[in-house]
């Protein structure tokens, strides 16, 4: 299945973005000139299959795909954020969850399958920000779901009312009446005192 991907999908980027990404209106840059020498860095790894050209000095970096990448190479240990994919073959489905324990937790895990007992399972063994089946990046537009990474690919939740909850402050207050109070709760300590907190603190 490999080889057929990588033809599909090297043909879909020149569908998009026809046999020049660099001319077209519909392909966006990448933000700064060393963002495009970060990414350069990121692809001397694997055999280049489609892309591959840069330009620094207009901030452009061509549609890639890299085969034949390892699990312990520069572009697999750090979130990519450029429009580079790496391939990594595998032949049982298994393989998959020791390459992306081998790293952080990413922002966003996605699987591409008609199977729903592997998809449950996928979802269930991975650990990310967020997770997509069957389609990428889509999670982000809608409002309805909290968006947002885990471990060193950020913190927090925002979209919809998770934004409200992200950057607001909850303040806890608590109010005790002032026509009774609890004795067990101060010293001294016995046994029965003791035994009597436990069983309120469940």
């Amino acid at each position: 299945m490999k080889d057929k991907f990588l033809s599909l999908i090297s043909e879909e980027i020149n569908r998009f973005f026809g046999a020049d990404p660099k001319s077209s209106n519909h392909f966006s840059r990448v933000i700064s000139s060393s963002g495009v020498d970060r990414l350069a860095c990121l692809m001397t790894a694997g055999k280049i299959v489609a892309g591959g050209q840069t330009d620094a000095e207009n901030c452009y970096v061509a549609p890639t795909v890299i085969s034949d990448v390892l699990p312990g190479d520069l572009i697999m240990k750090e979130e990519v954020f450029g429009p580079i994919l790496p391939v990594i073959e595998y032949s049982d489905f298994e393989d998959i969850y020791p390459i992306i324990e081998l790293n952080p937790k990413p922002l966003a895990t996605y699987i591409f399958s008609r199977n729903n007992k592997l998809i449950r399972e996928f979802i269930s063994k991975t650990r990310a920000g967020t997770a997509g089946v069957n389609d990428t990046v889509m999670q982000i537009a809608s409002p309805y779901l909290p968006y947002g990474g885990v471990g060193t690919s950020g913190i927090g939740r925002y979209h919809g009312k998770k934004s409200f909850e992200t950057f607001s402050n909850m303040r806890s207050v608590l109010q005790k009446s002032n026509l009774f109070d609890i004795p067990v709760r101060y010293a001294p300590y016995t046994r029965l005192k003791i035994n009597i907190i436990k069983l309120l603190m469940r």
